[in-house]
């Protein structure tokens, strides 16, 4: 490995960490809190260790992009199987033993007027990176479809509230995605991608 590399690397990943970490303490922590520690009291230390450690690899990946002639693909394969872990987890695991159904998308718009963003734009982010893997509109309705499935089965299941709001905003997270690599944005990783 080029020395220069190696320097840079360590000081990214160092940069990523202690940047996430504030970014989370400061900004993120009491939302993990209401959703997670209630949940899970005993891991109030790895809880928030293993999230700052994600948002960290995330950053990083993100920012070699920026000091690199190649990024490595299997960096890129391990952030999307970390995304995908990450996103199972969220839809189906983090609020076991809940059953719930919305079907009402405007009360998603009643949490924004009330200042409640922080879960309708988890909503949208969270599916925006899947997007940027669709390429053919049978991919797009296939994730519609997974979408509207996943909803249905935390109300079956009682691993969640389905919410057709959950389902419009996931929904408009996907073509986001699409949006970005179609207008071209991604160009610039892409071809960096070794």
């Amino acid at each position: 490995m080029n020395k220069k590399y190696l320097l840079l690397d360590s000081m990214n990943a160092l940069l990523s960490f202690f940047v996430c970490r504030y970014v989370f303490m400061h900004y993120l922590y009491f939302q993990y809190y209401l959703r997670m520690v209630v949940r899970m009291p005993e891991i109030d230390f790895v809880g928030p260790l293993l999230v700052i450690l994600v948002m960290s690899y995330s950053v990083f990946v993100f920012m070699s992009f920026f000091y690199r002639k190649h990024v490595d693909r299997k960096m890129i394969l391990v952030l999307y199987a970390i995304y995908f872990a990450c996103l199972a987890f969220l839809l189906v695991f983090k609020s076991m033993g809940i059953k719930g159904l919305v079907l009402n998308p405007m009360e998603t718009l009643q949490d924004i007027q009330a200042r409640n963003i922080f879960v309708p734009l988890m909503n949208l982010v969270m599916l925006t990176p899947l997007g940027t893997l669709i390429t053919r509109k049978k991919q797009f309705l296939v994730a519609v479809v997974g979408v509207i499935g996943v909803e249905i089965a935390q109300y079956v299941f009682s691993f969640g509230i389905c919410d057709t709001g959950d389902i419009v905003l996931n929904s408009v997270g996907i073509l986001t995605g699409i949006a970005i690599r179609q207008i071209g944005l991604l160009k610039f990783f892409l071809e960096k991608i070794g």
